[in-house]
C-alpha cells in the first residue's frame, strides 16, 4: 500500500514538473514575442 502511494505520488509530481516544463517554455516564447511586439511602443 505504501508503495503504490509513493508512485503516485512520483507520476503527480513528473505531471508537475511536465506542466511547469510546458508553461517555462511557453513564457519564454511569449516574453520573446512582446519583446517584439513593444519595439514600437518604446521608440515613441
Amino acid at each position: 500500500m505504501n508503495g503504490s502511494l509513493q508512485r503516485e505520488q512520483a507520476s503527480m509530481l513528473i505531471e508537475c514538473l511536465n506542466t511547469l516544463a510546458n508553461s517555462l517554455g511557453v513564457a519564454s516564447q511569449q516574453t520573446s514575442n512582446c519583446e517584439v511586439a513593444k519595439r514600437p511602443i518604446t521608440q515613441d
